[in-house]
């Protein structure tokens, strides 16, 4: 890995620039002398040779309407052309400025893409020039492409998520992914992601973190959708994406029958409940009733609770209306702190549990086994699958499918146990 100098001169931070490329003599003459004073043999024997590097566009269009975007880098009458792993349409692209257009689709983030590789070239050239080495145009590649390695993934990561629009929901949800990588190795170099560092995450993930196989999953497909986008910006890897297999494992999604539900009811309304489980399980009782997430609960306001509430989705930020039941009414009507005070989620968890012990059933829950629950009784009591979907607000009517597979093997169980 290079290592520059700290506080280099402010002009370090320029290059002279030249239509859509740029040259580095001037500036290096500039600065030589800051750098190697008292040393006349450096100063009188340093020789810097001239590149020059442009950005261009080839004429070639492949079948998706791509043109690829390629470095000219030229020096003493020699020329090396570096693809770069980013394709534009021809109308995107300003051939003057060797740029992508501003009313181009994430022209920011590939022109920062494209300034990055510029960069790289850069820092080559100023450590071959202070260490008094002769760089060839050969050698020049080669460090290129060896520089990028040593970029750190978590940085990286971190910087695309701050740069992008993405939902509360989603948002907290890379945050926490990411988190959880960090936990794992706080640096992470490219050059150090390989199949085994795959690997050794799931073995942590499973192991450390207790993660069933759906959440591993789908922690490995983050990491692998970010080292797409580290490709796609230039950045070289040491592993084939290819490689990285993942599957989506059919979840038993825990949930609670009617049963269990009275028992919890009857336990909210008791005079023996201890105060600090009733906030929680009011709560936790609302949402299986209407199939809202957490944080949807946590936005509604109490004199907005009627015959129907209207929210905005977690997932999807659509602003949606649904209809709210006499028993959910019901839990709001007996509690008046309900929808007016809150705790963490993490108490919030807690003391559902302790709740759901205390009546003697033997679940592992969560506040999100509310939503399952109301989507399975909604099923079982005859609801149509595409009803639901509109209610819990599925973009995709195969994830609602999954609580169909829960009832059929419910029932199937049944048939078997019954014969």
């Amino acid at each position: 890995m290079w290592f520059l100098p700290q506080n280099l001169p402010q002009e370090f931070s320029l290059w002279q620039t030249s239509k859509n490329g740029f040259n580095f003599s001037k500036i290096f003459e500039k600065m030589k002398h800051q750098f190697f004073v008292g040393t006349k043999e450096l100063q009188l024997q340093k020789k810097l040779v001239t590149m020059n590097v442009k950005v261009y566009r080839r004429d070639y269009v492949n079948k998706h309407g791509l043109s690829p975007i390629y470095l000219l880098i030229t020096s003493q009458g020699k020329r090396i052309r570096q693809r770069l792993p980013i394709e534009v349409r021809p109308e995107d692209w300003d051939e003057k400025k060797g740029r992508f257009k501003k009313s181009a689709e994430n022209a920011v983030g590939y022109n920062i893409a494209i300034e990055n590789e510029i960069a790289k070239i850069k820092d080559v050239r100023l450590v071959y020039y202070i260490s008094n080495k002769e760089l060839t145009l050969e050698q020049l590649v080669q460090e290129y492409n060896n520089a990028s390695s040593n970029y750190c993934f978590v940085a990286f990561m971190e910087k695309y998520v701050e740069q992008q629009n993405i939902k509360p929901g989603s948002l907290r949800k890379e945050k926490s992914r990411i988190a959880k990588i960090k936990r794992f190795q706080k640096e992470i170099p490219f050059s150090q992601i390989t199949i085994e560092w795959i690997e050794r995450y799931i073995a942590y993930m499973a192991i450390e973190c207790k993660n069933n196989p759906n959440t591993i999953d789908s922690n490995i497909r983050t990491v692998k959708k970010y080292l797409h986008m580290a490709e796609r910006y230039g950045i070289h890897l040491n592993i084939n994406l290819s490689l990285i297999q993942t599957r989506t494992y059919r979840s038993n999604r825990i949930n609670l029958n009617f049963t269990e539900l009275d028992k919890l009811k009857d336990f909210y309304f008791s005079s023996y409940i201890n105060p600090r489980l009733k906030l929680p399980l009011g709560y936790f009782l609302f949402s299986c009733y209407t199939g809202l997430r957490i944080n949807e609960i946590k936005k509604l306001k109490r004199q907005g609770i009627g015959k129907t509430i209207t929210f905005t989705s977690d997932k999807t930020g659509k602003t949606n209306t649904i209809p709210v039941n006499n028993s959910a009414r019901s839990f709001v009507e007996h509690y008046p702190d309900l929808f007016v005070k809150w705790i963490s989620d993490q108490k919030m968890n807690d003391y559902i549990r302790e709740a759901v012990n205390f009546v003697g059933i033997r679940k592992r829950v969560s506040f999100h086994t509310a939503r399952h629950t109301f989507a399975t009784n909604f099923l079982r009591k005859g609801g149509k699958v595409e009803d639901l979907q509109k209610l819990l607000d599925h973009s995709d009517i195969s994830t609602t499918m999954i609580y169909v597979h829960i009832i059929e093997t419910e029932q199937i169980n049944t048939y078997i146990l019954d014969d």
